[in-house]
């Protein structure tokens, strides 16, 4: 018995030795499969990855490293403006190649304009001086300044063209800018590159002849002041050089103190005229942007004001009998 029973115990010990060998390989053999899965599978990532993402990457640096296109989609409104301070890049960059043409031709020439146009009142200067040193009879005189002058109407108003044409192409480039840019910023930015352009833009119209009635009264008094300032400038210079050949303008008719205050006077009134031009033209585009941002308020139902009757409990706790009575209440929603 105890043999049998010794046996018997070294035959259950043997079975579960054998079960225990046999989950042993059971589960070596799953693991070895499991491993070779998993080998598989990270060669299908890896094959994957070398096919499709790899190839995305390299395209994005090489992307990165490619040569500066005008033409793409990546320029920032801020960049997007400071390069359209070139003339005709903006154009290129929204693809419009036709205008280009277009703005240089009328850049150049109302420059080439102005610069003939500055050519012939320096000469007309010239004879007015010559006039004047010569004590010709003051019908000559007159004639000359009035040459000069309307000559100088003329390169003032050319100048002002070339400088129009230069801002109203950049205006137009950023009127039609194509990449993404917020509403409020593209009002502003109208605003500083051309005086109105914001408020076109706002759909206000009809602040346009007010301010630029106000640029043209301005710009008119600053014009006149400094043409009167360099005529009593120069003929004070002439009445207290010293030297008897060279006269001023008037004859001896103004003594010097008269010209140096007039002088003074007129040279004031255009720095202040100056002043109020810049200053409207800020204030063109604060007004614009309030404008803009006012248009993107919220102004749903949702915030209203409203007047209805209600009836009003005059009963508090201490009187019962103190009737109650009519009126109005104002309901604000927010």
């Amino acid at each position: 018995m105890r043999y049998e029973a010794g046996r018997k115990k070294v035959i259950t010990a043997t079975d579960s030795t054998l079960k225990r060998d046999s989950l042993l390989l059971v589960d070596s053999l799953y693991l070895a499969d499991s491993l070779t899965r998993k080998r598989d599978s990270l060669l299908l990532d890896k094959s994957h990855l070398a096919s499709t993402i790899l190839p995305k990457i390299k395209t994005e640096l090489n992307r990165d490293k490619r040569k500066f296109n005008l033409t793409q989609d990546t320029l920032s409104q801020g960049r997007f403006t400071l390069l359209s301070l070139i003339p005709g890049v903006g154009q290129i960059y929204n693809r419009q190649y036709w205008k280009v043409p277009v703005f240089y031709a009328a850049i150049g020439g109302f420059t080439a304009g102005s610069l003939i146009s500055s050519n012939n009142y320096s000469k007309y200067k010239s004879d007015w001086e010559r006039s004047v040193d010569l004590r010709l009879p003051q019908a000559l005189q007159d004639r000359a300044k009035s040459k000069m002058d309307n000559e100088g109407t003329v390169r003032t108003v050319l100048f002002s063209m070339a400088v129009a044409s230069y801002l109203y192409q950049l205006t137009d480039a950023a009127f039609n800018y194509r990449g993404k840019t917020d509403h409020i910023r593209k009002a502003t930015t109208l605003a500083l590159t051309f005086p109105g352009a914001g408020f076109v833009y706002t759909r206000t119209y009809w602040r346009l002849p007010i301010y630029y009635g106000g640029f043209i009264v301005l710009g008119s008094v600053v014009d006149y002041n400094n043409r009167s300032y360099e005529r009593f400038a120069k003929a004070y210079d002439a009445l207290t050089d010293g030297d008897p050949n060279t006269v001023d303008e008037f004859n001896g008719r103004y003594s010097a103190d008269m010209l140096q205050n007039a002088r003074n006077s007129y040279r004031r009134n255009r720095d202040f005229g100056i002043i109020c031009l810049i200053g409207a033209y800020l204030l063109s585009v604060v007004d614009t942007h309030v404008i803009a941002t006012l248009k993107n308020w919220d102004v749903s139902p949702d915030l209203s004001i409203r007047v209805e009757p209600t009836v009003i409990n005059n009963r508090v706790h201490w009187a019962n009998n103190v009737p109650t009575g009519a009126g109005l209440s104002l309901k604000i929603t927010f």
